[in-house]
């Protein structure tokens, strides 16, 4: 069975690596959930036709690595799994060229003992993993210890083995418990294990799975939290069909999102708030996009979805922004000041309400449902059938040419919007920010098409320009942040008027810079020409 990895988008250390030439692969899809909803899970499946094994399997398993980490910085995983008598050989990594997350190449081979033997695996793997741990040892770095109970289900055309598994992660003296049920295509489409998984989800509250054993055994060796998650630059080819950019980009934006699951629900990490709302207004901008030249309802139900849960987490980064506003801000100026501290606890207890219910928009089967879905959405391709043959004629372009001609509407756009800038009103600078997120958003979405370091001179302009409408923006957000706080705690005269007075100072200071960046941008060379 899998491991499906956590995507990871932007990761430092693991960027792509090219796959062993080997043709075995899995898919698989991963839910987890407690104990009692894992019970409601066994009922259902027997309800629905699996008949699971009366008894368990037992299974030990040791992950080996250099000491350095070298398969885990290339998204490898290689493992030595002990059955009964037997001993598996386990290598698996991500494929770049993957069309979904749930796809992983696989081999596996029987082995003589608990020592992992690679030359076993054949000349392609071994090569790849001897390339990248060079004369580093393997050595155990902590093992699983899971009790399985397996079935096969039909679900829709296709075969699907599904497996409960319970037991526990352990490193060393640490060790976590496992609950979660993976679902394996065994034959078939993939669209037909989302489709159960939404089911099951639905019907017993259980959560997509963010995380491998893997992960969560390499978190618990090094007793270190899961990391927030930011987007990195996609793998497209210049010669691909624009119907591969709305998979790749859609898949990439919404995995940005789950990427972050972790960061929050095991650390809380403020970060990871901000970036699965980054996600989601990147999916939401490239829904948009498509919307546009493609219309279809489903694009549309799907923006809608993520404008909703986006919206739900935005108390949460408020109050996170806020604060790390006042901390860096008037307070780190004036630290001997008192006054800061019933704003600060004021909106510390607003993010913990906000927190609340972040936790509970990522553990309800309707998010799981939301992301299994447009999943589905992007494998079936399902924004065809609202097409008419003109339609599903562009769907066919070059990729760079359905990009160029996307940038230099939205490029023309923002200067449209831009034009007598130092004059426009609140509501059409509001207007004018979402023109450069939304060209922002597009040049990074297609970049890999073209010259990456002009590309990167592009953004590099944007952001100035964009951190200037922030500075305002901020002022606006602090100044409805005081005015709620004040209302609920009473007034803050001093505080208030410390903080808002430095976000006006920010705000003017970045405003002294707005014509240059202004010429900066109308300069700018566009690179898709």
């Amino acid at each position: 069975m899998s491991e499906t990895a956590a995507p990871n988008p932007g990761s430092p250390e693991a960027g792509p690596v090219a796959a062993p030439s080997v043709s075995e692969r899995e898919i698989e899809v991963k839910l987890v959930g407690d104990s009692a909803r894992m019970e409601r899970a066994v009922q259902w499946l027997a309800e629905n036709g699996a008949q699971l094994w009366p008894r368990a399997t037992n299974l030990y398993s040791t992950y080996f690595d250099t000491e350095n980490e070298a398969l885990r910085a290339a998204d490898m995983v290689l493992r030595v799994r002990k059955v009964r008598s037997r001993h598996l050989l386990t290598f698996k990594w991500r494929n770049p060229d993957a069309s979904n997350p749930f796809e992983r190449g696989e081999v596996e081979v029987r082995l003589p003992g608990p020592e992992p033997d690679i030359s076993l695996l054949g000349e392609a793997a071994a090569d790849r993993i001897r390339e990248i741990c060079g004369d580093s040892p393997l050595l155990p770095r902590f093992t699983t210890e899971i009790k399985r109970r397996v079935a096969d289900l039909r679900a829709g055309l296709s075969t699907i083995e599904v497996a409960i598994d319970r037991g526990k992660v352990i490193a060393g003296e640490h060790q976590e418990n496992i609950e979660e049920i993976e679902f394996e295509l065994v034959e078939g489409e993939l669209g037909d294990v989302l489709d159960l998984a939404v089911r099951i989800s639905d019907a017993c509250g259980l959560t997509l799975g963010a995380q491998t054993k893997s992960e969560r055994g390499y978190l618990l060796a090094s007793q270190k939290g899961p990391k927030a998650v930011r987007a990195g630059a996609m793998s497209l080819a210049e010669d691909a069909a624009t119907e591969h950019l709305i998979g790749a980009i859609l898949g990439d934006t919404v995995e940005q999102f789950v990427a972050n699951w972790p960061g929050f629900l095991q650390a809380e990490l403020p970060e990871a708030v901000h970036q699965m709302r980054v996600g989601l207004r990147r999916l939401r901008a490239a829904i948009k996009l498509f919307q546009r030249e493609f219309p279809c309802s489903e694009f549309a139900r799907f923006e809608q979805r993520a404008r909703d849960i986006a919206s739900a987490m935005g108390p949460a980064r408020d109050m996170d922004a806020f604060i790390d506003l006042v901390e860096t801000g008037p307070q780190a100026a004036l630290p001997n000041d008192a006054h800061y501290a019933g704003l600060l606890e004021g909106a510390a207890k607003r993010r913990t309400e906000g927190y609340g219910h972040v936790r509970d928009i990522l553990l309800a089967p309707a998010t799981t449902r939301f992301v299994l879905e447009l999943h589905a959405l992007t494998l079936r391709r399902s924004w065809r059938g609202a097409l008419d043959v003109a339609g599903l004629g562009k769907l066919s372009e070059p990729a760079p040419v359905f990009a160029a001609r996307t940038l230099e509407r939205l490029h023309k756009r923002a200067r449209k919007r831009g034009k007598d800038l130092e004059h426009l009103t609140p509501e059409d600078r509001h207007r004018l920010r979402i023109a450069f997120k939304d060209l922002r958003y597009a040049a990074e979405f297609f970049a890999p098409l073209y010259s990456q370091k002009s590309a990167r001179q592009f953004t590099r302009t944007l952001s100035s320009l964009q951190d200037v409408f922030g500075a305002y923006n901020d002022t606006i957000s602090a100044h409805a942040i005081v005015a709620a706080l004040e209302t609920a705690n009473g007034p803050m005269d001093r505080a208030a008027g410390l903080v808002l007075g430095w976000c006006a100072r920010g705000a003017a200071e970045a405003e002294t810079h707005l014509a240059e960046s202004w010429k900066s941008f109308r300069k700018v060379e566009k690179f898709w020409e």
